[in-house]
């Protein structure tokens, strides 16, 4: 089943606060400062400016853990009907023993100041600050470690605004959608999958049934009459959530002003002559051959050498995956470029801008341009018959290119040109 195309209004607003990412900034600077005019190894204290800095602005509940690698993360909740962003930790929330059951109607999300209030305040996240992003690994900018920095804020802000009503939706289109509608909604209360919100959507006698045989298949039945009525895709669809989640962060750095940083920090962090969207075009001739051959070679070996058969299959799948970068559970690089590069454009088309800040934002389209310039959206060979024989995979990448086609006429260049044909 395809997946439906709905409105949200879990977005930062245009225009919102940034002070977050202008502070941020400074500690980032003030840190790699320290690192490079006095050798400094920094410790626990001196990373903790920067979660002390997010829970002061956005009162969300901010642990922090130093890493030596260069894993950049967040560890977050995982709630019943959410799917998360799970790292190597996760808090649970289900059942009636946890400290926030029940509570969290009296919270709130401004999505303006960028902050939540009530008991979200409470619910803890952890993250994860790698050393050698300030020790000069990636050779990272300051501003670029703050947009990976704000990437990872962003997820543990839209874990919560997304917690309640979580659908699958490109929020690309969001400020779109709401602009053409005429209303826009930048502070809400949260509604949270629990029996309260089940009895609310299901009739009397659904009610009642399960009130008097509280069962598994009487909450699955009503869960499903809950949905049909109001439909919370996530439930069905982990996929679908990882990528929104990943595409909301990064616009959560966007709207605080850093998508170039963000744009060429994710260009450092995955530029490899091996990868899809970077090498040249007979070297990915060559690779997708060899994938061939070697998919070639495993299924005649079934035939032929059945002993080899599982090991040719094994390393045709490693190679596979390895090239896939990502491309189906989230959007891969060439894409995120390209979603960022939009949401620019959107920032563009917010006539309350000031003109220099508008200008600023062309500047950043026009350096994400020469990036895109090297790099490539390919297909593989494996992504090719998966179209052909796969027909769940085919509607996928329908709804996909659905969207991308929704995205560009909301935000596309036609909008850039008039903005620069003013100036």
């Amino acid at each position: 089943m395809s997946e439906p195309t709905t409105v949200s209004q879990e977005f930062i607003a245009i225009g919102g606060s940034k002070t977050l990412g202008t502070e941020l900034l400074m500690i980032v600077e003030k840190l790699c400062s320290e690192v490079k005019e006095e050798n400094k190894r920094l410790d626990e204290k001196d990373l903790r400016q920067i979660t002390n800095l997010i829970e002061k602005t956005t009162n969300l509940s901010m642990d922090l853990e130093v890493a030596d690698d260069p894993g950049l993360g967040i560890y977050i909740l995982a709630p019943l009907g959410h799917s998360g962003v799970t790292g190597g930790h996760s808090v649970s929330t289900s059942g009636e023993g946890t400290a926030f059951h029940g509570k969290w109607f009296k919270s709130t999300i401004d999505l303006d100041k960028v902050k939540v209030t009530g008991q979200f305040t409470d619910v803890p996240f952890c993250l994860r600050l790698p050393r050698p992003f300030f020790e000069g690994m990636f050779t990272l900018t300051p501003e670029e470690i703050t947009a990976t920095i704000l990437h990872e804020v962003g997820h543990a802000f839209f874990n919560l605004a997304t917690m309640g009503e979580y659908v699958l939706l490109n929020y690309y289109l969001t400020d779109g959608v709401e602009i053409l509608l005429g209303k826009k909604s930048n502070k809400y209360r949260v509604d949270v999958l629990d029996q309260s919100y089940l009895k609310k959507h299901i009739d009397a006698e659904e009610a009642r049934r399960l009130e008097a045989d509280p069962t598994e298949a009487n909450y699955r039945r009503a869960l499903l009459i809950a949905w049909r009525r109001e439909p919370r895709t996530h439930l069905v669809s982990r996929q679908g959530s990882d990528k929104r989640d990943e595409q909301l962060a990064d616009m959560f750095a966007s709207r605080m002003g850093f998508s170039r940083p963000l744009a060429t920090a994710l260009y450092k962090l995955t530029r490899s002559p091996l990868s899809r969207h970077h090498r040249g075009t007979l070297l990915n001739a060559a690779v997708e051959v060899g994938k061939f051959l070697i998919g070639g070679l495993a299924v005649g070996g079934s035939v032929l050498v059945p002993p080899l058969a599982p090991y040719l299959l094994l390393a045709y799948l490693i190679v596979e995956v390895a090239d896939n970068n990502n491309g189906v559970m989230y959007d891969n690089d060439y894409q995120r470029m390209v979603k960022i590069r939009r949401d620019l454009i959107a920032q563009i088309r917010d006539v309350s801008s000031a003109s220099a800040y508008r200008k600023k934002l062309d500047d950043d389209v026009r350096a994400i341009d020469d990036l895109l310039k090297l790099m490539k959206d390919r297909t593989t060979i494996m992504m090719a018959l998966s179209h052909v024989l796969f027909p769940g995979y085919r509607r996928s990448r329908q709804q996909i290119k659905h969207e991308e086609l929704l995205e560009s006429l909301l935000n596309n260049d036609l909008f850039l040109q008039a903005e620069r044909f003013r100036r």
